[in-house]
Formats: C-alpha cells, sequence, structure tokens
C-alpha cells in the first residue's frame, strides 16, 4: 500500500506492524519519564506518535488512550501533560496532513475508516451473531466445534466467511467456555503476577514490572478487535518468562528464609 493508494488511503501499514510502533512508543515515553536510555530514545515518541495518528487504525488508537490513562492514574500532572502534548501533535499532524494530500483526501480517508467491512460495528453485527444466534449442543458450547467448520454469517444481506476479527470471540467458538474461561484466567493470572511487587535487591533484573503489565493490558484490549499475530505472541512469551523468574526467584528467598538456622534468644 501506499499513502496514494486510494481503496486503503493513509494505512501504509497493517494494525499488527502498527501496534508493534505503539509498544515502541510507550518504551520511550517510559524511558522519558524514569530518565534512563540515550536522548534519542527518551524522545523517540515525539516521531512514533505523529505516525500511530497518521495510520488511522482505530483499536491502536484505544491501546494509546488507554496507556495514557494507566501511566497517569496517579500522576494528573503527567495525564495533563500528555493530553496537550497530544492535541497539539493532532493539530499539527492534521495541517500537515490536508496540506500535502489535500482535504478531499483526507476526508476519504477519514470515511473509509469509518465505514470499511472492517469498521467496528461490522464486526459487532457479526459476533452478535457468531455468538447469540448460534445453533450448538452442550458439548460444543463447552468445548466449542471443530476447527474447519467456518464462521459463515450474513452482515448487511452479505454472506461473510471471514474470522471474526476478535481472538475473544474465535476461542469460544474454537474452543468453547472452557477454552475462553482459560484464557481470561491466563491473561489475568499473568496481569497480577506482573503487578506483584519485585526484591529490590533483584529489580535490575527483571525490568520494569509496571510497564510489562501495561503491555499485556494493550494485548488484551488488542485481542478484541483483532487475532494476536507473531509480534504480539513474542511481547506475551517474554511477560510469561520475567514472571516465571520472579516467582522463581521469589520461591528460592523463601527457601533461604527458612532453611537458615535460628537463632537462640
Amino acid at each position: 500500500a501506499t499513502w496514494e493508494d486510494p481503496g486503503n488511503p493513509m494505512r501504509v501499514l497493517d494494525a499488527a506492524q502498527a501496534m508493534f510502533l505503539c509498544v515502541a512508543f510507550f518504551f520511550s515515553l517510559m524511558l522519558k519519564t524514569s530518565r534512563k536510555g540515550s536522548s534519542w530514545q527518551q524522545n523517540l515518541y515525539y516521531v512514533i506518535g505523529p505516525a500511530l495518528i497518521l495510520l488511522q487504525h482505530r483499536t491502536v488508537w484505544v491501546v494509546a488512550a488507554l496507556g495514557m490513562v494507566w501511566m497517569s492514574r496517579r500522576n494528573m500532572r503527567l495525564l495533563r501533560k500528555s493530553l496537550v502534548v497530544f492535541g497539539a501533535t493532532f493539530a499539527l499532524v492534521a495541517v500537515l496532513a490536508v496540506s500535502t494530500f489535500g482535504l478531499d483526501f483526507v476526508i476519504e480517508s477519514l470515511q473509509f475508516s469509518v465505514t470499511s467491512d472492517n469498521s467496528f460495528l461490522w464486526r459487532v453485527a457479526g459476533w452478535y451473531q457468531l455468538v447469540f444466534l448460534r445453533t450448538a449442543g452442550a458439548f460444543n458450547l463447552a468445548f466449542g466445534d471443530p476447527f474447519g467448520t467456518g464462521f459463515t454469517r450474513v452482515i448487511s444481506t452479505a454472506i461473510v466467511e471471514a474470522t471474526p476479527h476478535s481472538f475473544y470471540v474465535e476461542t469460544y467458538l474454537r474452543l468453547g467456555v472452557v477454552g475462553l474461561c482459560i484464557l481470561l484466567w491466563f491473561f489475568e493470572s499473568q496481569f497480577r503476577a506482573c503487578r506483584q511487587p519485585t526484591d529490590k535487591s533483584a529489580a535490575g533484573r527483571y525490568q520494569n514490572s509496571t510497564l510489562w503489565a501495561l503491555f499485556l493490558l494493550f494485548e488484551m484490549a488488542y485481542s478484541v478487535t483483532y487475532n494476536p499475530g507473531y509480534e504480539q505472541s513474542v511481547i506475551i512469551g517474554i511477560i510469561v518468562g520475567l514472571n516465571a523468574l520472579k516467582s522463581s526467584a521469589q520461591a528460592i528467598t523463601k527457601c533461604r528464609i527458612l532453611s537458615e538456622p535460628m537463632l537462640p534468644d
């Protein structure tokens, strides 16, 4: 795709690639707030932010907004500063886009983003049919339909056989209520593990737990409208590995404390 492609204007990167940029954006922003890393790493979010706006992926916009709220939940000053920066960046990007591509092209791009077959309302209509109008027995409801069954539904008099565009809905259809509950338990347990305090003596080895909790929150939100790709799977795998290392270190520390001889009073 190119910037001038009328069938897919402005979206020169797909949602998975834009999501990867969103992760890099918050890596840079976290380095900026913690005053770590080199100057170019701390200021990289000034470049990535406008790119995320221009790409016009609504899911990534929601994820980025969720991340800003998460980072600013205990720092209202940071939230106000972020809103000012985002507002100024959005205005600047809008002016540059209109002056570079023309007002008609920008309006056409926004209309395509909202009215295309990948719009959120289009997906919700499909989810409603696949979940609530589904006819299945007790076994299939519990453990899912066989792989290869398909995702046929009718949206606006058109037969659609594409994937549901939701990792949760697809998990429910393929693995049933049991599989969906396991998926939700996995996300919740890993998120809780990320937020557990780390021993200060080992904090440097496991990086910033808040940052990894934020990235896992991203994946949970991204999965509402997309299936995780290889990029997201790599990030989730890193989070699982870090949580496993952290829990192992905590268990070893407890064992050492319990094995130390008791000193007499």
